[in-house]
């Protein structure tokens, strides 16, 4: 918050992702300068839509969010979430996210969370981290050549699972003597 805002923003405000709660039991120790914390319960949802859009509108704000939105029209604060910037998130898979440039959606996140124990490898992530990006002629616009970075990392994801797979179910068809 230190920071200078950029041209055109009157305050600042950030949405702390934590739909694991991992830090739900810490709130109470975080001080922050110049922001005020406000923590989303599912059920004040009106209430802190009031807060940033009438009642304070010139406040900087931290919004702690510990629930998760299934479809994108239950989440009451979508509109103010999308212009106050890229939300932060704090938990683990959001850390290898970054590092391999995956785009961190609900999709992403279900597929990162189903081959944890795959992604906790280091080489395997840096081999994700290491290809490089497609480079077409219909790819040269920043909006699809991330896109298309994307699609070969999740295809190679999905053969390297589903080696791991396959190995693992004819290791266990295998009897338990050889």
């Amino acid at each position: 918050f230190a920071q200078p805002l950029p041209p055109y923003y009157k305050r600042r405000v950030i949405f702390w992702l934590d739909e694991e709660r991992e830090y739900a039991d810490k709130l109470d120790d975080f001080e922050l300068e110049n922001a005020k914390l406000v923590q989303l319960t599912g059920s004040n949802l009106f209430t802190v839509k009031k807060l940033l859009g009438h009642d304070d509108p010139y406040g900087n704000y931290v919004v702690y969010c510990p629930v998760s939105y299934e479809k994108l029209e239950d989440n009451w604060l979508l509109d103010v979430q999308l212009y106050s910037g890229e939300p932060y998130r704090t938990d683990l898979l959001s850390q290898w996210m970054s590092e391999m440039h995956l785009f961190d959606n609900q999709q992403m996140r279900s597929l990162m969370k189903r081959y944890k124990k795959f992604f906790n490898a280091k080489d395997r992530r840096a081999k994700i981290t290491a290809m490089p990006a497609i480079h077409t002629p219909a790819s040269n616009s920043r909006s699809r050549m991330p896109l298309s970075r994307q699609c070969w990392k999740l295809a190679w994801i999905w053969r390297q699972t589903r080696s791991i797979n396959l190995w693992w179910t004819m290791a266990r068809r295998m009897p338990s003597g050889s």
